[in-house]
């Protein structure tokens, strides 16, 4: 199962997520390459606008990522977007993801 924990405090963000889907055998599975996307995606987005962040801090490994940032509203939102993409492939996928939010605004 993968794990994924987005924390918020104002500026502060935090994606942390560990394990893998286990929806099907390695290089076939759909729910992986779904988180995986959805996380290269803001990835890609961070450095593409690095002059938006304040400071970035990842590690990215197979089955282990983690990403901290301070950054103004447009990090949020990105940041956001990437939560709730993850929150559909949980929806969709219970048994393969779980995702806690912490301090996203309702």
């Amino acid at each position: 199962m993968i794990r994924a924990k987005y924390l918020r405090e104002e500026d502060f963000h935090r994606l942390i997520l560990t394990g893998h889907a286990g929806h099907a055998r390695h290089g076939e599975d759909i729910v992986c390459a779904g988180v995986s996307a959805t996380v290269y995606n803001l990835l890609g987005w961070l450095e593409n606008h690095s002059e938006e962040l304040e400071h970035i801090q990842t590690s990215v490994d197979s089955g282990d990522v983690e990403i901290t940032c301070i950054g103004g509203e447009s990090v949020a939102t990105v940041f956001e977007l990437t939560a709730i993409g993850l929150e559909q492939i949980a929806q969709r996928y219970p048994d393969c993801v779980d995702i806690l939010i912490v301090g996203m605004d309702d």
